[in-house]
């Protein structure tokens, strides 16, 4: 009988992505392939009952997602001041030097605290303790630009709609007691004693590969994982699982115990290394599915691989319907699911060949969703995955599991297997720094459309069935269905008639991508910053907007390289993310406004372009250039301007889109608006942005007189130490009857010309 468990899985997903967001492609998508089946081979008598149960699976985790949906909305008003609560989660230290972690409150709901710790780090509160503490409730900020991590919705999928920082000196926490409590303190002291050998990231990978616990990695090493296609070795899944499982197992039998119950003992083993493990999807998934295979075996049960693996979805959904937004639960489920459904391939193969093919066949199964959330892959993972695979799993995993088990038993001896991973480490990072210096090996594809995203995996369907056949051209034609999404998606931009200009949310600051049609021509005026007030502790080095907003927005646009990085002037707000920008993208050519001196800031962030090979031209009054239909000038400064404002020194650049026009004006003040109208006392322009974030001291009635623009764009921080934008300023538009949009109230802004008609899309209604 054809096994239909796999539809429940599939009707039970539609489910609970129509409560949840209504009829979309998603729920539509996983509903037509769970009615696939019924339709290829028709609803029979003999699995007519499959039918009806689907339907049951349906209805009932539709009403179960909307019950869920009920019971997660908030339970607090926001006015209140003082709370009781658990401790939930990891204690995590945050760029900033404080401390965040969950609380479950006393009324049953889940808020998120940061806490800054000046004093004794022993008084620093741990996982499962009870607290009492006061602060002021508020709502997680929405994202603000697209393809950036949304923040709130992260926490919303973890039931949490409050955030906190806790008022000084009112945390007072209360050690907490039980089990669980115990279980954590010994991973803790395991996680901490391992982290305080020599080698740091060592100890890391060790504490990644055993605890599940990454946050000590170097971020650009975990970047270079990811990169190479690797990142998932790092992460506790079924092949540590299997390992582990395995080696207990033949532990248990060599000492003589009979076959069930060593079986009995790694059953109830496993929920406890779900918990030294970090309880990720991934590990919760794999340690379920080996619980119900030793029941299987145990008690002789009939049951294939993807009924398994089907049954395994549906619990943790019950769990967690939330689980189904989590990366680790959609990769561990689709590649598990893709592999048995290409079991007959690894048929009658050697070990060699038969990790090859399992090897290409998860990456090909991985590789849209990978793309979809990261939006460029490496060429070389395959290779990679073929090397690191074994090393990973069969040396350094089970290295790492002895090394923490002789230093709690064995000490002296732990420090010779320690020294061997360390020497083997170094090789990984050796391996690791050279292929990230080989920047032709990234393909940039970007975000995928949803749409894309399921041709990707319809041909990859169609391709291994195709494969699976004997005929060479059969196999060749199934190679090429595969491919093609892939190759649609890399030429899509090429296709693109649209002059796209996005006025990205920087904060405080300036960051503008301008891409012409057909990927012509892509620019980025000026790159934001971090601008900081004050004494700055040293020990902390907090990301900006480049890490935050420019990097993931270029990368989701498949834009690997910069044509033109316009520099306006010389401050922090406007340049402070170029030495970023400038590593992770390649920039042919920059512009900086010629005039002396060169500001401290300036100086850096051309120090960074020169030593990457950046061609710097100094612009003035009078360059110009065009690419296809679209036309550039400069129109400040001359280059002569005697001040030490930086702002009068400001780029200002007209540019002709599609026969509409448009001026970024840097942040210019009133006497170089008063110049640039008596250079130019005739132009007008459709779109503006706005100067110097809508400050008053700029964008006069004189200007706006004489540029009538019908839309200005204001890019400034949300509530800004400034006031910016000034009222006074926006008052100016409003008479003029120019259409105003704010990155501090809209988030970036999406303006798109084509044939001479604008279009402007904020990123937030």
């Amino acid at each position: 009988m054809f096994s239909r468990s796999y539809c429940f899985m599939f009707f039970a997903i539609s489910g609970l992505l129509l409560a949840f967001d209504g009829w979309n492609l998603w729920s539509a998508g996983f509903l037509v392939l769970g009615c696939f089946p019924f339709v290829v081979y028709g609803v029979k008598r003999k699995n007519f009952l499959s039918a009806v149960v689907s339907v049951l699976v349906l209805s009932i985790f539709y009403l179960y997602g909307l019950y869920h949906l009920e019971t997660m909305s908030t339970r607090l008003t926001g006015e209140e001041a003082n709370f009781k609560g658990k401790i939930v989660s990891n204690v995590k230290q945050s760029t900033s030097g404080g401390y965040s972690f969950q609380v479950l409150l006393d009324n049953g709901e889940k808020i998120l605290l940061s806490y800054r710790q000046e004093n004794d780090l022993e008084t620093i509160p741990n996982k499962y303790d009870y607290c009492n503490f006061t602060g002021e409730l508020e709502i997680p900020p929405p994202s603000k630009n697209p393809y950036t991590f949304n923040y709130k919705k992260y926490l919303y999928e973890q039931h949490i709609h409050w955030r906190m920082t806790v008022n000084e000196n009112t945390l007072v926490c209360d050690a907490g007691e039980g089990l669980l409590k115990w279980l954590d303190s010994g991973r803790s002291k395991a996680v901490h004693k391992i982290v305080q050998k020599d080698d740091l990231e060592t100890s890391a990978l060790i504490s990644a590969l055993v605890f599940g616990e990454r946050s000590y990695m170097n971020e650009e090493r975990l970047e270079q994982f990811r990169q190479l296609g690797v990142l998932h070795l790092l992460a506790v899944s079924g092949l540590h699982v299997g390992i582990v499982t395995a080696f207990i197992f033949n532990i248990l039998l060599r000492i003589g115990l009979t076959k069930e119950k060593a079986s009995l003992i790694v059953f109830f083993f496993l929920p406890f290394y779900i918990f030294v493990a970090g309880g990720a999807p991934s590990v919760v998934r794999a340690s379920f599915m080996c619980m119900l295979f030793l029941v299987i075996t145990r008690y002789r049960i009939n049951l294939k691989g993807i009924d398994v693996i089907s049954f395994v979805c549906l619990v943790l959904l019950i769990i967690d319907p939330f689980y189904l937004y989590h990366l680790g639960f959609q990769l561990s489920f689709l590649t598990s699911f893709g592999l048995l459904l290409s079991s007959k391939v690894f048929n009658e193969t050697s070990p060699i060949t038969l990790l090859f093919k399992v090897t290409v066949t998860a990456q090909i199964i991985s590789m849209p969703l990978f793309l979809y959330h990261s939006f460029d892959f490496s060429v070389l993972t395959i290779p990679a995955n073929l090397v690191f695979i074994p090393f990973i799993s069969m040396w350094i995993l089970p290295l790492s599991f002895i090394t923490v088990i002789l230093d709690a038993v064995i000490p002296p001896l732990a420090l010779v297997t320690y020294n061997l991973l360390s020497i083997s480490t170094h090789l990984i990072q050796l391996v690791l720094d050279f292929v990230s210096t080989l920047s032709w090996s990234v393909i940039a594809l970007g975000k995928p459309p949803e749409w894309m995203l399921w041709s990707m995996y319809i041909s990859i369907f169609i391709g291994m069935v195709l494969i699976e056949k004997k005929q060479t051209f059969i196999r060749v034609l199934g190679g090429t269905i595969m491919l093609l999404p892939f190759i649609i998606q890399f030429l899509m931009p090429y296709m693109n008639e649209d002059i796209t200009v996005t006025m990205l949310d920087v904060g405080q600051g300036d960051a503008i991508v301008v891409e012409l049609p057909h990927r012509e021509a892509v620019y980025l005026i000026d790159t934001g910053g971090v601008v900081h007030w004050g004494e700055q502790d040293e020990s902390v080095s907090p990301k900006g907007p480049g890490a935050y907003v420019i990097e993931p927005f270029l990368k989701a646009k498949g834009i690997k390289e910069i044509d033109l990085l316009i520099m306006s002037h010389g401050h922090l707000d406007h340049i402070g993310e170029t030495c970023y920008v400038s590593e992770k993208f390649l920039i042919k050519e920059a512009l900086y406004p010629k005039g002396t001196p060169i500001s401290e800031e300036g100086r850096g962030s051309l120090e960074c372009l020169f030593n990457d090979k950046v061609e710097i031209t100094l612009a003035e009054k009078g360059m110009n250039w065009s690419v296809g239909k679209n036309s550039f000038y400069i129109f400040h400064p001359s280059g002569t301007e005697n001040t030490e404002n930086e702002n009068e020194r400001s780029i200002v650049v007209y540019a002709v889109l599609a026969g509409r026009t448009m001026l970024f004006e840097g942040d210019l003040e009133e006497d170089g608006e008063t110049e640039l109208l008596e250079n130019y006392p005739d132009i007008t322009v459709d779109l503006l942005k706005v100067s110097h974030h809508g400050s008053n001291t700029s964008s006069g009635e004189a200007l706006l007189s004489q540029l009538k623009p019908a839309y200005g764009f204001i890019s400034a921080g949300e509530n800004n130490r400034h006031g910016h934008p000034s009222a006074e300023v926006l008052e100016r538009f409003a008479s003029h009857k120019t259409k105003v949009f704010r990155t501090d109230k809209q988030g970036a802004i999406v303006i798109k010309i084509n044939n001479g008609i604008i279009n402007v899309t904020p990123f937030l209604p």
